[in-house]
């Protein structure tokens, strides 16, 4: 697995993940992650998965929490990066 790439792409997924806001991921809490199969720029497959819950206490911060591997023994010990969205 080529780590800059993977970790290019887990930061765009997670990017966008904050795009759709703090009441629709709220929303989301408690549900089932947002998984993602793709092809990157290298020619290889990478799964990736963001897992979304609260920070530290309800209606505070959301943690985003994403990570990616390439389906081999990374599959173990993915890449992972994490972000905040604040409530407005």
């Amino acid at each position: 697995m080529n780590r800059e790439i993977a970790k290019s792409i887990l930061a765009q997924e997670l990017d966008g993940t904050k795009k759709i806001g703090y009441i629709k991921l709220a929303e989301r809490i408690g549900g089932q992650p947002i998984t993602r199969d793709l092809v990157a720029s290298d020619g290889k497959s990478y799964q990736l998965e963001i897992n979304i819950f609260w920070d530290s206490e309800k209606n505070g911060p959301i943690r985003l929490m994403g990570c990616v591997d390439d389906g081999g023994w990374r599959a173990f010990m993915p890449l992972t990066i994490s972000d905040l969205v604040c409530p407005e």
